[in-house]
């Protein structure tokens, strides 16, 4: 298999557990497998509201929204903590990163992705530190996960997509490796300018 018909394969073998593989409908035809997945894009969103949080001495923890559905990105902030040391983000037990902008009166920053499948309820986004005097600092700030509603759609895929042989199962493994590997590389400052853009439809 070359490069290209791999590439191929690959793609279609991610949308194949992205998509047809997430919801099985049980039905194999002649065609090939029949299934129901969800799209990644919600109906509707609520309107967006910022929300901050004052931890005391000037420091300010403030999120783009104090709720998000299932699917969504919230940026955190981080505002009023002059040179901190062992500075950590954490929500929902997994580290946040932050990166700082700024020099004279520095801020920092975190994205936070809200998974697909988080389960909705209460969570909150806690920031601790060392500040000038040593002493140890936290804070955090509460976050709603609402669930998201999503429109469903009906695929068609053929088996090679859902039933690769060892040596396709190989390369694939070998691909996640290496993409993990780059999604798990974390940079103490952003490597981008500008701000996001909602993509376009195709």
């Amino acid at each position: 298999m070359d490069g290209t018909a791999f590439g191929g394969f690959f793609m279609g073998y991610r949308m194949a557990l992205i998509g047809a593989a997430v919801l099985w409908s049980g039905v194999l035809g002649v065609g090939g497998l029949r299934a129901q997945t969800q799209t990644k894009k919600p109906t509707a969103s609520a309107a967006v509201k910022a929300v901050t949080k004052d931890c005391g001495d000037g420091v300010k923890l403030q999120l783009s929204a104090g709720s998000a559905i299932q699917g969504t990105l919230i940026l955190a902030q981080l505002t009023g903590v002059h040179a901190p040391a062992n500075l950590r983000g954490e929500w929902d037990g997994a580290d946040t990163p932050l990166w700082m902008e700024g020099k004279t009166n520095p801020s920092f920053h975190a994205l936070m992705g809200v998974d697909l499948e988080k389960k909705p309820g209460a969570y909150e986004w806690k920031v601790s530190w060392t500040n000038a005097k040593g002493e140890p600092a936290t804070c955090s700030i509460p976050i709603t996960v609402r669930a998201g509603k999503f429109p469903t759609e009906r695929l068609t895929v053929e088996k090679q997509f859902v039933q690769p042989d060892p040596e396709q199962e190989k390369r694939v493994a070998e691909e996640q490796k290496k993409t993990k590997a780059i999604y798990d590389t974390v940079t103490p400052e952003k490597l981008w300018d500008g701000k996001f853009r909602i993509p376009l439809d195709a």
